[in-house]
Formats: structure tokens, C-alpha cells, sequence
């Protein structure tokens, strides 16, 4: 495909978490660490198809899509304890992250993964911008009995060449009594591309407050990644459609499960965009791609943004710039 300079190729991922801590598989119960993996192969995939076939400069993955399920039903974003295991330390900004950290595969079949260098091979294989949703453990020592640990639900922006762009604490996080705010000396997150676009991070449920996003837009940022874990409904894709019309923005929508996804505001005329959904044989195993039958832009109240609802998969669009 020839690039418009005037343009980008965006892909905002449908994905709903697979894996559940506790299921016996191979006659081994899962950790956190297999639910990543499973999860992390899946997002390779998802970026693979899109950045080779699909021409994808950028893909967003939903908020919470790493995460899993735990062996009682509750989510690991319902507790401290629970999304502890899957908490990691991120490195600063303009970090190159594939220089960090490694990984090992014991004979017992354990792993030890770090999750931001998963993403950060994703991004470097095939030159595509990555940004997903973590959760990052902060640990403060004051002494054995003084330590303060910090749960952040983070967002995390990692270039083609896997370089962390951006980090970001969301704001105001649903899940009060499991995610800590972040520091007051937390500024509003901007990173650049290689492409010549700037993008704004805020998560979820930030778009119903004032902040980050008033700074942002203020600082003439209309182009923003957004992960979010919201029902399907009617209500949230109007309040995507809604907001990304009234700030005269582009809002690169990646939802959990079987929740909106979709890219809105990216163009003044039909948009010129893609949907591809993973087919899955009886055992769960991926066989290929095809198109979904149901595209939410053919009803009228959407037609002038590209949206869907799957299960696994993704919308790609070209955005104007």
C-alpha cells in the first residue's frame, strides 16, 4: 500500500481476554505468568495480521486484555492480591526496552516473562507502534516493616524499534480499592511517532473527567489510543462517536470482550477501513482471518466511524492526519 503523508494506517484490537489462573491445562494449573503468555501470543498475532496485511502503523489493545480471569470468576482487577502477580516494573521513558530483561522457560514448564519486552518484541517484528494496557507494582522501602507498594493501572506506548514513547498512570481508576492515583506530579502523557503524529493517553473511564484529557486537548493534541473496558451497548458508542465529534478528534477505540471497538472521527468523509475477526476451531485454536458479518458503521447513527463488535480481532482504518 503507498503511505499519504497526509495520512495513518490505525488498527484498534477486539480481544477478549483468554486464559484463567487456577484451569488445569496439560495437567498444570495456570499462573499469572501462563496467562500473560497465552494472551501476549494472541496480541502478537492480532499485530502481525495487522501491520503486514493491513498496513498498520499503529494497533491499541483494550484495557484489563492481559489479565485473565481468576479459578473463582472474580477478575484480577477485583483486589490488590489478585493483580499483584500480574503487576511488573516499567522502565522509564525513551527506554529501550529489548535491552532490559530476558525471559526463561524452566522444564517444568514455569515461565518467567516480563511484559513490556513481550510488547516491545511485538512492536520491533513488525515495525508497528504498540499500545496496551498494564499494571505496574511501584515498591517504596522505608525499612522491612515501612514498605508502601503502589499498584498503577498504566498504559504503555512502545515505538516500532521498541522504545518506550509513553507511560501513563490512569488517572481515575474504577477499580478504587485495587489501582492506586497517580503522584500529583504526574503531567499529561505525549508521545510522537515516527509517522508525524502526536498522541494523548488517558484510559476508560478518564473521558468522563475533566482531566488529563482538557490539558491534552489543550495542547492541540487531537489524535488519542484508548483502552477501555466498557459493556456493549448503544451508550458507549455514542459517547465515543460524541466525544471525538465535539473535540474535533480522533479517538482510536479498543475494547474488552465483546465491548465497542472502533475508530472515530477519522475522517470528514466515509472512512476507508477494514475489519478482520480470528476464526477458531472447536479447541480454541486460531485458523485464519475473515470478515464479521454484523459492522456497526452500516447503521445510521455510525456511519461516519469504524466500529464493530467480535470477540478477537481488530478495525483498521486510514486517519487524516
Amino acid at each position: 500500500m503507498t503511505r499519504n503523508n497526509g495520512t495513518y494506517r490505525a488498527a484498534a484490537a477486539q480481544y477478549k481476554t483468554e486464559g484463567t489462573v487456577g484451569k488445569i491445562i496439560n495437567g498444570k494449573a495456570m499462573t499469572p505468568m501462563h496467562v500473560l503468555d497465552l494472551n501476549l501470543n494472541n496480541y502478537d498475532k492480532i499485530a502481525n495480521k495487522a501491520a503486514k496485511e493491513d498496513d498498520a502503523q499503529i494497533i491499541i489493545f483494550p484495557e484489563f486484555g492481559l489479565f485473565g480471569r481468576s479459578r473463582l470468576g472474580s477478575t484480577p482487577v477485583g483486589s490488590r492480591d489478585l493483580i499483584l502477580p500480574f503487576a511488573q516494573s516499567i522502565p522509564k521513558v525513551n527506554t529501550r526496552i529489548l535491552e532490559c530483561y530476558d525471559e526463561h522457560v524452566g522444564d517444568d514448564g514455569d515461565i518467567t516473562l516480563n511484559v513490556v519486552v513481550r510488547l516491545a518484541r511485538i512492536a520491533s517484528a513488525y515495525k508497528i507502534v504498540v499500545v496496551a494496557n498494564v499494571a505496574e507494582v511501584v515498591r517504596e522501602s522505608f525499612g522491612v516493616e515501612n514498605d508502601i507498594v503502589r499498584i498503577y493501572n498504566t498504559e504503555v506506548a512502545i515505538s516500532e524499534d521498541g522504545i518506550l514513547l509513553g507511560k501513563y498512570y490512569k488517572m481515575n481508576p474504577f477499580f478504587k480499592k485495587t489501582f492506586d492515583k497517580p503522584p500529583p506530579s504526574q503531567r499529561p502523557v505525549i508521545f510522537k511517532t515516527y509517522f508525524g503524529v502526536d498522541f494523548g493517553m488517558f484510559v476508560c473511564k478518564d473521558i468522563f473527567h475533566a482531566e488529563p484529557q482538557k490539558q491534552l486537548l489543550a495542547a492541540g493534541i487531537r489524535h488519542f489510543p484508548y483502552s477501555v473496558a466498557m459493556p456493549n451497548n448503544w451508550l458507549s458508542r455514542w459517547i465515543f462517536k460524541l466525544w471525538a465529534a465535539k473535540n474535533n478528534a480522533v479517538l482510536l477505540v479498543s475494547n474488552l470482550g465483546c465491548g465497542q471497538s472502533g475508530i472515530f472521527g477519522c475522517s470528514d468523509k466515509k472512512p476507508d477501513f477494514q475489519f478482520r475477526v480470528m476464526t477458531k476451531d472447536e479447541e480454541g485454536n486460531a485458523t485464519g482471518w475473515c470478515e464479521p458479518q454484523t459492522k456497526w458503521c452500516e447503521l445510521p447513527f455510525a456511519r461516519d466511524c469504524a466500529c464493530y463488535t467480535a470477540e478477537e480481532g481488530f478495525v483498521v482504518a486510514t486517519v487524516t492526519k
